[in-house]
């Protein structure tokens, strides 16, 4: 895909289910892993919502679903 200006596309590796059902996505970019919530940024683009195999981002390039595994 395009090379976007904030770095490697991002890839879902893990969803966390945390206390009261508030899910956490663990994103890698690059070498790079962490964890965020919704509403968090990840480089260019924003967490939207957390599914429990999935996380949607809003970016320069419109709105992508990230699935894990891909």
């Amino acid at each position: 895909g395009p090379v976007t200006a904030g770095g490697p596309a991002p890839v879902l590796t893990g969803v966390i289910e945390g206390a009261a059902g508030r899910r956490v996505a663990i994103l890698r970019q690059g070498n790079i892993s962490r964890s965020y919530r919704v509403g968090e940024s990840a480089g260019s683009y924003r967490i939207a919502a957390i599914g429990a195999r999935s996380v949607t981002l809003e970016g320069p390039g419109g709105t992508r679903v990230l699935t894990m595994g891909q």
